[in-house]
């Protein structure tokens, strides 16, 4: 009997042993703020993501001890910050289910695939994992959707007023002749002048004019890479990376169908045609979505900035390098 008991002590004992041994540096908080903390093998695993992007761009990368312990503390900082969301969500009690999670992943994935990038892929180069990464996106989504519950449809409207000009709301098709001298010329070889660039444009107009198919006739005369699709550009705005007077010959024209008189850039001359238009209604659901987004902006800077003034950092655990770059 006190042979079965020696060993069920024995047993008790080890893990009582085990916990009042030094925890790692990795365990140790880098950053606390009341009872939040933020490990030191989180800040270093996200700055190991940080070294390895940077380093895919510049092999020869290697920031200065004063660069990498400044961003230790801005990867902590940030830590705490979402911890703060994670913090009010829970207060509040507001979660997101899972059709919500379903609904806002479907849209990441299309925007990572747009990026040529994997989710999994994704959150290595954060440094993170799924669990983590749905942790705070969770509660951040939750708490947008409270804060998004007080945007009215006037609201939206008089957002789409005010970005009216930034909103790509037309459809572009367009022939481009190009001259010598003119940009992209150099590439294609280009060796005619000005002139019979401009001759050969107003004759495109023409016979666009007289009926001829668009499409086809940019198929056949364009000079610009664009011509594979019959001159489709997609839809652009009024204001952007587009030259100035490219947007306003299209802007100018009345309605879908239109075409411009030929129009003078530094790429060459243009004959433009108004394929499409689009207007509030396309674009109320992501308006109302940018709404929520900079309100919750907003929000997240209110409730964390006082907060985080408060925060305690460990200064060494700042300045040290993570265990697998120990010097022998």
């Amino acid at each position: 009997m006190i042979r079965l008991l020696l060993v069920a002590l024995a047993g008790l004992a080890a893990p009582a042993l085990l916990a009042a041994e030094e925890p790692g540096p990795g365990d140790k908080s880098m950053a606390r703020l009341g009872d939040l903390e933020v490990r030191a093998e989180r800040v270093w695993r996200i700055e190991k993501a940080w070294l390895e992007s940077e380093r895919a761009r510049d092999a020869s990368f290697n920031p200065l001890p004063n660069l990498r312990k400044d961003k230790r503390r801005e990867i902590a900082e940030r830590e705490l910050r979402l911890e703060l969301i994670v913090q009010y969500a829970k207060k509040e009690n507001l979660s997101l289910d899972d059709a919500g999670w379903a609904e806002f992943m479907k849209g990441f994935a299309a925007l990572l695939e747009g990026q040529q990038l994997r989710y999994e892929q994704w959150l290595a180069n954060q440094g993170a994992n799924d669990a983590e990464f749905q942790r705070w996106k969770r509660a951040q989504l939750a708490v947008m959707k409270k804060l998004g519950a007080d945007i009215t449809g006037d609201d939206v409207k008089a957002a789409f007023e005010a970005r009216r000009d930034d909103l790509p709301l037309r459809r572009c098709a367009h022939l481009l002749l190009l001259y010598e001298g003119s940009a992209g010329a150099a590439r294609s070889e280009i060796a005619r002048p000005k002139e019979q660039a401009q001759a050969l444009a107003a004759e495109a107009l023409k016979k666009l004019k007289a009926g001829a198919d668009f499409a086809q006739l940019a198929r056949e005369l364009s000079e610009c890479p664009s011509r594979e699709r019959g001159g489709d550009l997609g839809f652009i705005p009024r204001r952007g990376p587009w030259v100035r007077p490219f947007c306003e010959a299209l802007y100018k024209l009345d309605k879908p169908g239109g075409l411009s008189e030929v129009v003078e850039t530094e790429f060459g001359f243009h004959v433009l045609r108004f394929a499409e238009a689009r207007g509030f209604e396309d674009f109320e659901k992501d308006l109302r979505e940018a709404l929520a987004q900079e309100k919750l902006a907003r929000f997240e800077q209110q409730l964390t900035f006082h907060q985080l003034q408060g925060a305690v950092y460990d200064d060494e655990l700042l300045a040290r390098d993570p265990p697998w770059e120990a010097k022998p």
